[in-house]
């Protein structure tokens, strides 16, 4: 096979895996979200979780296609980095900038896998988590896409009591999703069981 044919192959098929990884990235998170308008759900048979694995491999082949198709234009890429024709003074910053800035992605690429693992604890990586079971005394099952108005509803309370014993000094928004209430304010899951758990007497 012919190098103009194995390029247009190698085009041809990373073409497809973009096409295939924009898709299944908008899926994932607009069609399963995270949070409940994703849980449970599926499509085609598989769920976020193996939607996500599918997107995952497929960013692997989609690099491992860059890779090769990078391999088989290396000679150009030099040639466009040294410059045919400037002097060897101006071709050596161009290819200490181009590698500077290779370098400058690889950093920025690899942040998020060595930064370490916030691990706060039981109570903020409850919020983290789909669903979190119903506690023993019969309270509802919470999750972080639940507001509190929804957990009030579920538990029987008034939801301006239940905002009120979360934070009495500045009670929290009724409408807004607890995950949200979490990442902006630190509540936490624990506090809002805590609240429905409390006597009534207790409550405003």
């Amino acid at each position: 096979m012919k190098k103009v044919q194995i390029n247009f192959v190698i085009d041809a098929v990373s073409f497809v895996l973009f096409t295939l990884l924009l898709s299944t990235g908008i899926l994932m998170f607009y069609v399963l979200p995270p949070g409940r308008g994703g849980h449970g759900a599926s499509i085609l048979g598989l769920g976020r979780h193996g939607w996500g694995e599918l997107h995952f491999w497929i960013s692997m082949a989609f690099l491992a296609a860059m890779t090769l198709h990078l391999f088989m234009h290396w000679r150009w890429v030099v040639a466009v980095a040294r410059g045919r024709t400037t002097a060897q003074g101006a071709a050596r910053v161009r290819v200490l900038v181009g590698g500077a800035a290779l370098m400058a992605l690889a950093a920025l690429a690899a942040a998020p896998l060595l930064a370490p693992i916030d691990r706060a604890g039981p109570q903020q990586g409850e919020m983290l988590r789909l669903e979190a079971p119903a506690t023993p005394d019969a309270q509802p099952a919470l999750h972080g896409g639940m507001t509190l108005r929804e957990v009030a509803a579920a538990a029987g309370v008034a939801p301006e009591s239940l905002a009120q014993r979360l934070d009495s000094a500045h009670p929290y928004p009724l409408d807004t999703p607890l995950r949200t209430l979490h990442e902006r304010h630190g509540l936490t899951m624990n506090a809002v069981r805590q609240a429905l758990a409390a006597p009534p007497e207790q409550r405003p």
